[in-house]
């Protein structure tokens, strides 16, 4: 074994030869070491997170918390844990064969509590390797986290099967803030209140809900830091995109263009690509977990649109920050799109893999904002900005049910709460806050 690794590995794991460093090493990784709380994820209350002799894979955004859970979640375990950067080129280089590395292992740490890959995706066969430290069946947690599913789906979908126990991570949702409190006398959370939930909502859609920014006094400065390390280092440099200020450009268009149909052939023409290369550019944007495309649902009963998909953000900040406006939500002429997205964004974050998430649009201009698939059952939501008074339906809404009878339409809006039923579909009127609890 080359003696970079063994000294490298120590000066990144200093607890294998002083345990007593291992609090405070652990310590420097969590949000308490930067003057704010853990808020607490949904992959928190998986019962089935870790896994041992399984790759716990997380994968998201950048700078979305993957780390931070997993340093949360190696806080209660022994300090014999073995940390391992693959952004250290010496350490990236020595992933080549599951056995070696192990072998290599045991030779600083007899008996290793658990691994940690940090972005796995710069290891050369990434999925073959983690593929070859699963079937070791060392009997240990292994943990990983990768920032790009463009890098990570092909070569860990087919070499991962059936090996690794896979989390999508996000910015946070306004459930997981829901959820938080203080610790009462009892050692229970307290719930937040109302208008504390309420007051974070008007800052997520204006400044979105990446941890850093959450607790920032200058949000859009963190924005801005974090939309640059995108585009210089994982656009110019990862991804080898060619035409950067064209790229740049792209995504002010699509940001301007939220909730609405994508438009290859325009965006190709302002920004003077061709449109092979435009949409080979969003889809790096959807696999960098920035937008998403969202695809029509196509029933088949009506005369509908079948093949151009919507533009949403997965954050309302990072939409926000590329066309430069932070006023506050209720003075903003935008605010029907930001509330949209926002929506989107949640409908995002509390989707298992198998559901699939559609808008519709008849050809006739009848049209429901998300359509969401959960097996055989079938949920519609609409998006309203403003405050309802009076618990009415839209005609679009009634096509749809009349058309596809789905199990439960949600109006969410910033008001009113209501229920009814037309043609055995339950129709609910809900505010945000009320969604978070059926979501």
């Amino acid at each position: 074994m080359d003696l970079n690794i063994p000294n490298t590995l120590l000066f990144y794991n200093p607890w294998i030869e002083n345990p007593t460093l291992w609090a405070d090493s652990v310590a420097k990784h969590l949000p308490e070491a930067f003057g704010y709380p853990y808020i607490r994820r949904f992959a928190d209350e998986i019962t089935s997170w870790p896994q041992l002799n399984k790759i716990n894979l997380v994968v998201g955004p950048r700078q979305c918390g993957k780390s931070t859970l997993i340093w949360h979640t190696l806080s209660t375990l022994e300090p014999n844990i073995v940390y391992i950067n693959a952004n250290e080129l010496v350490l990236r280089q020595w992933c080549t064969s599951p056995s070696g590395v192990m072998q290599d292992i045991q030779t600083i740490i007899e008996k290793p509590a658990a691994l940690f890959f940090e972005e796995i995706q710069y290891v050369d066969n990434a999925g073959l390797f983690l593929k070859g430290i699963a079937d070791l069946h060392s009997n240990i947690p292994v943990f990983a986290t990768g920032s790009s599913s463009f890098q990570l789906h092909d070569m860990m979908r087919e070499s991962l099967a059936g090996r690794a126990e896979r989390i999508q991570l996000f910015p946070f949702s306004l459930n997981e803030w829901r959820k938080q409190g203080t610790k009462k006398k009892t050692g229970l959370p307290s719930k937040v209140s109302d208008q504390t939930l309420n007051n974070q909502l008007l800052q997520m859609l204006v400044f979105g809900s990446y941890p850093e920014v959450c607790f920032a006094p200058k949000p859009e400065l963190v924005l801005n830091r974090l939309v640059e390390a995108f585009i210089i280092r994982d656009a110019s440099d990862t991804f080898r995109i060619k035409y950067v200020a064209k790229f740049r450009k792209l995504m002010a268009l699509m940001a301007v263009q939220i909730g609405n149909l994508a438009n290859f052939s325009s965006w190709a023409s302002d920004t003077g690509l061709d449109v092979k290369t435009l949409e080979n550019y969003a889809h790096i944007l959807e696999e960098a977990h920035i937008i998403r495309l969202l695809p029509p649902f196509v029933g088949g009963r009506r005369a509908e649109i079948k093949s151009a998909p919507k533009i949403f953000f997965i954050d309302n900040g990072i939409r926000n920050l590329l066309v430069n406006q932070f006023n506050d939500f209720e003075v903003r002429a935008d605010k029907g799109a930001l509330f949209e997205n926002w929506l989107f964004s949640e409908l995002l974050k509390h989707s298992n893999y198998n559901d699939i998430l559609y808008y519709w649009r008849s050809k006739s201009g009848a049209e429901v904002d998300f359509v969401r698939q959960q097996g055989t059952k079938l949920q519609c939501f609409e998006a309203k900005a403003g405050k309802m008074q009076q618990p009415t339906l839209s005609r679009s809404a009634r096509s749809f049910i009349a058309a596809y009878k789905p199990d439960i339409f949600y109006i969410v809006n910033m008001s009113l709460a209501a229920e009814d039923s037309l043609e055995n579909t339950v129709v609910r009127w809900l505010t945000p806050l009320e969604l978070m609890e059926v979501l």
